[in-house]
């Protein structure tokens, strides 16, 4: 076969591992043939016939069996089922009742009542591997596309990582926003205490193995966490080990902000994914650091793998309620809102950290300097403009939509809001007073913008302390 045949052969089994995450997407929305073939920019006929060829289904009979599959979680966990039936998207409970009894060979009641059991169809994966030629052999998963997205407000690297694994495992309901909520990132503003410096998230200053364990316990799967200092120790049997986690269409949580998804030669050269890559890039396994560099481009940021310290998420042990995930994850907030570790305060304490340096000058040297000096600042805006974006708030609809007696929520989201019109919206917001984005040490030599910028912050702190108020209220 020549190479555009190759190629050919590629773009199809790329077409259909994005169809098939757009499917898994999109379980609970009203889609059809139609909007899974325009999603991969494939006519819908040509489009239908390839994926009968590959996966055996059409992709009608494809939805509906992940569906149905899925509903039957959902009526274990004690939902309604006409709330069941019109979330998978049928149009009578009647209608719904019937294909379920098809699919499962029990009706809905009797699979809740009678300790039956359900037929589970799991979400398709395509594995490809590739052997031969000089001593090649190549592995990737399935599951490839950018690993976060900054447009969408998903760029806590952690969250994503998460999110990617349990993608992976099936798990539909462990997204972004989940991780993003449970962590209490999209909800925690955090300042260093003795440095104009951060790291880019919550998680990110929490993060050690306990930490990690303990995530990934709140979703019943075990995880080991590997030091660089381990793995350094042994890493051929962690070199392997990435390897069979692969095989088995597995990504490994890389610390330093990604995850690796593929080997080639043998695992010679292992495929990372980080930022918002469409495609894996290599990084060969050498040397007493285990893996180079990985450079960058003039289009996309490189990774200098600063800690290798690495996470492998391990069998599942327990099914976890969803909305008492939910509910714990929200009543921890004013805990993690009014605490912080050795190195990052978090929450109003955050806030008010950063508009006393910016009084006292602290940001003046470095803004003075572009690049690194400006990103000290803008960082705190990143995470300000994450949290209160229009982005967060799934977490907060889920969770009342799960725990209906929650009704509160509604005021915390709606200061979220708040803090999002107050940074980008209002007409004295924060970017619009040149402390966002757009700062400069031209804005802050102008006394009475720098006042201004800082009592803008101050305000951020005294919303946050609202919140703190409302949960803490509701837990008392």
């Amino acid at each position: 076969m020549d190479a555009q045949g190759r190629g050919k052969i590629l773009h199809w089994i790329e077409s259909i591992t994005r169809a098939l995450h757009f499917v898994e997407s999109n379980l609970t929305h009203d889609i059809g043939v139609e909007d899974v073939a325009d999603k991969v920019y494939a006519s819908h006929a040509h489009f239908q016939r390839i994926f009968h060829l590959v996966t055996g289904y059409t992709i009608g009979d494809y939805l509906r069996n992940r569906r149905l599959s899925e509903a039957a979680r959902d009526i274990v966990q004690e939902e309604k089922l006409i709330d069941v039936a019109f979330k998978y998207q049928y149009d009578t409970q009647e209608g719904f009742s019937k294909a379920f009894t098809r699919f499962h060979g029990v009706t809905p009641t009797q699979l809740r009542n009678e300790n039956t059991v359900a037929k589970f169809f799991h979400p398709l994966k395509i594995n490809v591997t590739i052997q031969g030629g000089f001593n090649m052999e190549r592995n990737i998963i399935s599951t490839i596309h950018p690993f976060t997205s900054d447009n969408a407000g998903e760029n806590y690297w952690f969250n994503s990582a998460m999110r990617y694994v349990m993608q992976c495992q099936g798990e539909p309901d462990y997204d972004y926003g989940f991780f993003a909520g449970i962590t209490g990132d999209n909800y925690t503003q955090f300042y260093p205490r003795n440095a104009i410096d951060g790291v880019c998230a919550a998680s990110d200053s929490l993060m050690s193995p306990d930490y990690a364990k303990w995530v990934f316990d709140q979703v019943g799967y075990a995880c080991e966490y590997v030091t660089e200092q381990e793995l350094l120790a042994n890493q051929e049997h962690y070199l392997q080990q990435i390897i069979a986690y692969i095989d088995r269409g597995l990504p490994v949580i890389c610390v330093d902000w990604g995850v690796f998804v593929g080997y080639e030669d043998g695992g010679k050269t292992l495929l990372f994914l980080t930022h918002e890559w469409e495609e894996p890039r290599r990084v060969a396994v050498r040397g007493e650091r285990f893996i180079e560099k990985i450079p960058s481009t003039e289009t996309q940021r490189g990774c200098n793998f600063i800690t290798l310290d690495m996470i492998f998420i391990g069998e599942k042990k327990q099914q976890k309620d969803l909305a008492q995930l939910h509910r714990e994850a929200i009543l921890r907030l004013p805990a993690q809102l009014t605490g912080g570790t050795d190195d990052y305060i978090f929450g109003a304490a955050a806030f008010r950290a950063w508009a006393d340096d910016i009084e006292s000058g602290k940001f003046d040297d470095v803004l003075a300097r572009e690049g690194d000096g400006t990103w000290s600042y803008t960082n705190y805006v990143c995470v300000l403009a994450t949290n209160g974006s229009d982005n967060h708030h799934g977490f907060d609809v889920k969770c009342l939509e799960l725990n209906p007696d929650m009704t509160f929520l509604a005021d915390v989201a709606a200061l979220y809001a708040k803090m999002g019109d107050m940074w980008m919206r209002d007409k004295d917001c924060l970017e619009k007073l040149g402390g966002g984005f757009n700062i400069s040490k031209k804005t802050l030599d102008n006394k009475r913008k720098r006042a201004k910028i800082v009592a803008k912050i101050r305000e951020f702190a005294d919303v946050t302390d609202e919140v703190v108020r409302i949960i803490g209220g509701q837990m008392s």
